[in-house]
């Protein structure tokens, strides 16, 4: 398997994971010092406190889906995502791309969300 197929497949495993609510596989994907930007501008969060986050956000109500191509190589890769949940019982959408890096042994070192208002249905 090459390089840029196992991070294919880390991107795979993190929208499971986030669709499952699944902190255990979530914080195997992660390498020690990452940094997730979840919107890209809003601060920074790393750590166990990033994991609980995304965690959280994936108990809501919905999915995480890969909508396109990954691409990109064996250190980095974007991916077009969709988001789908409920919020205040109105089913909603947001369409995003999701920007990673990786370490040597494939684990994500961050996670940039590229999103705004105007991404929502």
């Amino acid at each position: 398997m090459s390089s840029f197929e196992a991070i294919r497949q880390t991107v795979a495993e993190y929208t499971r994971a986030m669709t499952d609510g699944d902190g255990e596989a979530m914080q195997a994907l992660f390498g020690a010092d990452f940094v997730i930007e979840d919107p890209v501008g809003a601060p920074p969060i790393q750590g166990a406190d990033a994991i609980a986050t995304r965690v959280g956000a994936a108990r809501a109500p919905g999915s995480l889906s890969l909508i396109g191509p990954v691409c990109g190589t064996a250190q980095r890769a974007a991916a077009p995502l969709r988001a789908s949940f409920t919020l205040n019982g109105e089913d909603r959408t947001i369409d995003l791309i999701d920007v990673f890096d990786f370490d040597d042994e494939g684990r994500i070192t961050s996670l940039r969300a590229y999103w705004g208002e105007d991404n929502f249905t």
